[in-house]
């Protein structure tokens, strides 16, 4: 049988040249003239070229000139850092993923606008990120008759009313659209539809009173991803609506994930959340922060109960213990919750957890000071989730008493069911506040239980001695308390 150098396979070669630095690529091309040939093209797949200024001296990083022009043909990704060399570029006729960022660049930052055709100079190009750069009306021009352009990436970039026409073209046959801190002065074109879109990421966008994002993302009917995010010191669309008219019943049929960053009221959230799905499909993916989850969203997000799979609501304060509980009660498919907390109390007066699935569980449980004797049921509970891998039990903010004790007295040993944990996790408010009293029992319990168990942290003990002989104790048995 005639053997075969098993670097002659492309995913064996691809696999190993992950592992290796770039000196280490450049010696395997010089063992052999077979390896040149297989080690090269892997060598120059990827290439940054780069300008850095130290002290008054502008230095140069990446490639040589000619070595470029020669081996140009092998190059798939392509990154221009702090310049680009506009008038003298080559054609890369083989360049899928193109990066340019002139943020390393801008102290010396000139009235001059790129205008390279990347028709071109890329004629392959499927994905395109721009950081801090200023673009001729030329480039929004050619960029809009790209035969293979897909993704668009945008940072700092600011489009002026002239070059917007051919901007939202080019976006038109866009499947990913991904803009932060990106100015697009006059406004959104009403008739514009984006049918392609599948990806929208927003970020602080729309400084132009007249660009809306909720515009951008009504008419993007087909998303599967919507990221809408703006810093909190946006206050570009505070104190006026975002939502002029309701939004219709599955305006978003395929949309999937969501994740939101925006001051959106409870009538709005209900809007949107009630837009999203087909009645088969719905949300499995739901991030939220500083929005009003109130009972009209409460309603509408119940919608999607029965396809949530990883929903994350600890950053988001109107998520009531009542609205944990009913998630826990009623979302069969939630492998992740990051809550906030969930009272004993609710707790008790709710049905079974259905979540039978749920592998990660970031909460508090919060133990009022006459809900004492529900602990038991509260042990109960939990030890119904038998899936459970990562258990994070964490103390808000300026509370310091009244959260489930991880005690044996308390009902710990109901966990025993719980034999796929690898990380339980104790986290403090403050100051790692958090110190929920265990002892040298609970933790011989919970080696002796929890056989998977790689990771135990936080405070464990008061008596900061005690602490340190537990954590001692601990990592005598490889978990690690870091």
């Amino acid at each position: 049988m005639l053997s075969r150098n098993p670097f002659e396979i492309p995913e064996i070669a691809n696999t190993v040249v992950t592992y290796l630095e770039g000196e280490d690529v450049a010696r395997c091309i010089c063992v052999s003239k077979s390896w040149c040939d297989i080690f090269l093209p892997l060598r120059w797949r990827a290439i940054s070229i780069s300008v850095i200024r130290e002290e008054s001296i502008f230095k140069h990083i990446g490639p040589r000139p000619t070595d470029l022009c020669k081996y140009r043909h092998l190059v798939y990704h392509l990154a221009f850092i702090g310049h680009i060399p506009e008038h003298d570029i080559e054609c890369f006729p083989n360049v899928r993923i193109l990066r340019i960022d002139l943020y390393s660049n801008m102290w010396q930052r000139t009235e001059e606008h790129i205008a390279m055709d990347l028709t071109v100079t890329t004629p392959l190009l499927v994905e395109l990120e721009l950081k801090n750069v200023e673009l001729a009306p030329e480039f929004w021009e050619a960029l809009s008759r790209h035969p293979h352009l897909r993704t668009l990436l945008l940072l700092e970039i600011r489009i002026e009313a002239v070059e917007a026409p051919v901007f939202w073209e080019t976006c038109v046959k866009l499947d990913i659209l991904d803009m932060t801190r990106v100015v697009v002065q006059g406004g959104i074109p009403k008739d514009m539809v984006l049918n392609r879109l599948r990806e929208l990421v927003l970020r602080s966008f729309g400084q132009d009173v007249r660009s809306d994002p909720m515009d951008l993302i009504l008419q993007s009917p087909l998303l599967k991803n919507l990221k809408w995010c703006n810093n909190s010191f946006d206050n570009t669309t505070k104190g006026r609506p975002l939502f002029q008219y309701p939004v219709k019943k599955s305006h978003w049929p395929r949309l999937g994930t969501l994740i939101l960053r925006e001051g959106l009221q409870d009538t709005e959230m209900a809007s949107l959340l009630g837009g999203i799905g087909n009645g088969h499909e719905g949300l499995t993916q739901l991030k939220l922060k500083v929005c009003q989850l109130g009972p009209l969203a409460l309603k509408a997000l119940g919608l999607h109960f029965s396809t949530l799979v990883d929903l994350v609501l600890d950053k988001c304060d109107s998520a009531t213990s009542s609205m944990i509980r009913d998630v826990l009660c009623s979302c069969p498919s939630l492998k992740t919750l990051s809550a906030r907390s969930i009272s004993a109390k609710d707790i008790a007066q709710g049905g079974p957890w259905v979540c039978q699935q749920l592998w990660r569980l970031f909460i508090c449980f919060h133990i009022g000071e006459s809900e004492k004797d529900l602990q038991p049921f509260v042990f109960e509970r939990l030890s119904t989730l038998v899936q459970l891998e990562q258990l994070y039990l964490w103390l808000p903010l300026g509370r310091n008493k009244g959260v489930l004790e991880f005690r044996l007295g308390c009902g710990l040993n109901q966990l025993a069911a719980l034999k796929q944990l690898t990380r339980v996790c104790f986290i403090g408010g403050r100051l790692g506040e958090y110190m929920p009293h265990i002892g040298v029992e609970e933790v011989a319990w919970m080696v002796d239980h929890w056989k998977n168990l790689k990771v135990l942290t936080g405070n464990l003990n008061k008596d900061s001695a005690l602490g340190d002989q537990l954590r001692t104790a601990i990592e005598s048995y490889g978990i690690s308390t870091v």
